[in-house]
Parts: C-alpha cells; sequence; structure tokens
C-alpha cells in the first residue's frame, strides 16, 4: 500500500501537518490514539469516514519519516517498551 496516495501535507489543512487526504486527522493523532492502546476498529468506530488503509498509511508514514514509533508502544508490569529500547519503571518519572 502506498502511503504516499493517502496522506497529504497541506498548508492550509492542520498548519501543513501530515494528515489523512481529505480529512483534518493528523498522522500525529493516529499515532496518539495506537500508542494509548487503541485498536483499529476502536478508531474506525470513532472516525467512521476512515478506512484501515487509512491507517496503515499513518504507520508507514511515520515509519518512513523516522517520527515515534507509531501503534508500537507496549506497557506491561516491566515497563515501557518501544523497539528496541525498553524504560523499566523504576526509571518512570511520575507526573
Amino acid at each position: 500500500m502506498d502511503w504516499e496516495k493517502r496522506i497529504v501535507a497541506d498548508p492550509e489543512v492542520l498548519s501543513g501537518k501530515p494528515a489523512v487526504k481529505g480529512t483534518r486527522i493528523s498522522v500525529a493523532l493516529i499515532c496518539e490514539l495506537l500508542d494509548a492502546g487503541s485498536s483499529v476498529a476502536d478508531i474506525l468506530d470513532s472516525y467512521p469516514f476512515l478506512s484501515s488503509e487509512d491507517i496503515a498509511a499513518c504507520q508507514r508514514y511515520a515509519e518512513k519519516h523516522g517520527t515515534e514509533p507509531c501503534g508500537q508502544i507496549q506497557i506491561d508490569d516491566n515497563g515501557i517498551h518501544l523497539p528496541g529500547k525498553s524504560l523499566p519503571w523504576e526509571k518512570v518519572t511520575p507526573l
């Protein structure tokens, strides 16, 4: 799937931040939702005008452009885990 057909950066929409074409839904929002534990089905329920291909395009865009991992954060009893990096709970600073 080619993300370039689904993700656009238009200065007139969201100040040029990458977004799903024809929407005001940013790549960053989709990544935040996935990283917070939302499933693709959850996102599609909340944004029925999106498709699973749109969400996959957001993930591919994020991967290609070296932004934070998109939908790859895992949290368990041992800490927070990103691809290639783990942060044990004892090193996490509470807010």
